[in-house]
């Protein structure tokens, strides 16, 4: 491998002219460092001739440096390359070239970045070409990957329709979004996709919904971590699109929350049909009940026709008074059936002040018939008295779903129903609300029918169940930021269940606005 004539003739040194000791010692040490150096390195004079290569550019063209030397860049590699040739040309008119190219070496198809800088004497007239170049296939196979999953990613979301995408500069308050999340929030398309601030689509998120929505970005934030939520939007058109959005918070050098991408999925055909499914269980608990009261109205009416038979026919005053008063008695019971139906069905949408035990008496007054009739013994636990703002129709369907279930469960060996209600702090954030719980001492449930209880459509009641009013329920107690629990066992010992439901008060403030 031949050198070339001097270090200076490389590169020169500003005028310092070394001395030809200090020559014969720097020459071989730096022709060492370029022999060592991972990128390759060579120079090529002003007819495009080798004058020197080092031992990595040996190697990646698979020829030895006395098959280079003296030979132009065309002979050495060929036609292929007439781009690089090109590129050597214009270094020779003093242009700094800086590239990209594929080459063909013996290790296979490589990637290179590769400089050409034009080599001046100390007059300023170019005497030849440095080139340099390292591989970066990796990192250019890496891109094209990442164009590609790109590629894949806007596919796959026009293809799913209702489905947007955004990336929130949180630093620079900018959010670059697709035409879909602009057009869920209302942003030009034209704004959406060289940003706006995080304010320009947030203002259409429902107001009931705002506030939670918005103490989710900021501790997603805060902490750099997960954001899942679902809320509603209010369109131009004043109808109302459900969302679930899902974003991950990253954090920039310094620590601080930097970016926060994330993906919006149009659901509100989801919650149409989830709204419908509560409809279904509504007209099935109207089937349930109507049987209940059929029996329930159908006792206290046959009593009053004896009754009025008995009066008809007794012979003094004081027995036709005593069955006078039962017959008022057994209507009572009719009207107070009645009443209490009529509450189950005719439900306010706004929130109302509610005692747990007149909720709890007003059930139990449902189910009174079918109790006695399965040998059911009931508990009453009403620890205090005390009373707040709740969706009334929502609780009491919860209660009533929850009671039947308690019932079936025990209607062939008979058992006891616990009914407990106390005011309570939540746990969460210290907020007052009441717990309601309903225990039985029925067959019990396994933990794989546990797992599956919330889901609509599953029944272990055959013919005779929906699926849909545990399910009701859930949804229902999440509604209103309630929690519904549930602990089983199957132990012959110790057998039962026992729900709990947590909801908390709604505010005055919140009922007013």
């Amino acid at each position: 491998m031949r050198h070339v004539e001097s270090v200076q003739e490389f590169l020169p040194l500003n005028n310092i002219v070394p001395s030809e000791s200090a020559l014969s010692t720097v020459e071989p040490r730096l022709r060492a460092m370029v022999d060592a150096l991972p990128a390759y390195i060579a120079y090529v004079d002003t007819e495009l001739r080798y004058t020197m290569v080092n031992r990595t550019y040996e190697e990646w063209f698979g020829r030895p440096a006395s098959e280079m030397l003296g030979r132009t860049v065309g002979e050495v590699l060929g036609d292929s390359l007439r781009n690089v040739q090109e590129h050597l040309k214009a270094a020779l008119k003093g242009e700094t070239q800086r590239f990209e190219a594929r080459l063909r070496t013996v290790t296979g198809d490589r990637v290179l970045f590769v400089v050409h800088l034009p080599d001046r004497d100390e007059t300023g007239a170019i005497r030849g070409v440095i080139i340099h170049g390292h591989d970066v296939t990796d990192r250019v196979l890496a891109e094209e990957q990442l164009r590609l999953s790109e590629e894949r990613l806007r596919l796959a979301l026009s293809a799913a329709d209702g489905v947007g995408t955004w990336d929130w500069d949180v630093t620079a308050d900018l959010v670059r979004a697709d035409p879909t999340f602009a057009r869920l929030y209302g942003v030009p398309l034209s704004r959406a996709a060289i940003g706006a601030p995080i304010a320009a689509f947030t203002r259409n998120i429902h107001p009931e919904d705002a506030e939670r929505v918005g103490e989710a970005i900021a501790r997603t934030v805060e902490a750099c971590g997960d954001f899942a939520a679902e809320y509603r939007l209010l369109m131009e058109d004043g109808t109302v699109r459900w969302v679930f959005a899902r974003g991950r918070c990253t954090l920039a050098e310094n620590g601080i929350s930097h970016r926060f991408p994330g993906v919006v999925i149009d659901i509100t055909a989801r919650k149409q049909g989830e709204e419908a499914l509560l409809q279904t269980e509504k007209l099935a608990a109207v089937g349930r009940l109507a049987s209940s009261i059929a029996h329930e109205i159908n006792n206290p009416l046959e009593s009053v026709v004896n009754l009025l038979y008995l009066i008809e026919s007794s012979s003094t005053e004081t027995e036709t008074r005593t069955y006078a008063h039962v017959a008022q008695d057994e209507l009572a019971r009719v009207s107070q059936i009645v009443t209490q139906t009529l509450r189950f069905f005719k439900q306010s949408t706004l929130p109302s002040v509610i005692r747990p035990a007149e909720l709890i008496d007003s059930i139990v007054t449902l189910y009174r018939g079918r109790l006695a009739n399965s040998a059911i013994e009931v508990k009453l636990e009403i620890r205090d008295e005390a009373s707040g703002l709740l969706c009334e129709g929502e609780v009491r369907q919860i209660l009533n779903n929850l009671v039947g279930n308690a019932i079936d469960a025990m209607r062939e060996h008979g058992g006891q129903l616990t009914l407990r209600a106390r005011g309570v702090s939540d746990e969460r954030n210290g907020g007052k609300g009441v717990r309601l719980i309903v225990a039985d001492t029925g067959t019990g449930m396994g933990r794989e029918t546990l797992n599956h209880i919330f889901e609509p459509f599953f029944t272990t009641k055959g013919a005779r169940g929906t699926g849909l009013g545990l399910w009701v329920s859930k949804q229902l107690s999440e509604k209103n930021h309630g929690r519904l629990r549930v602990r089983s066992s199957i132990d012959p010992r110790r057998h039962g269940t026992v729900f709990s439901l947590f909801l908390p008060y709604v505010s005055a403030e919140s009922v007013a606005s």
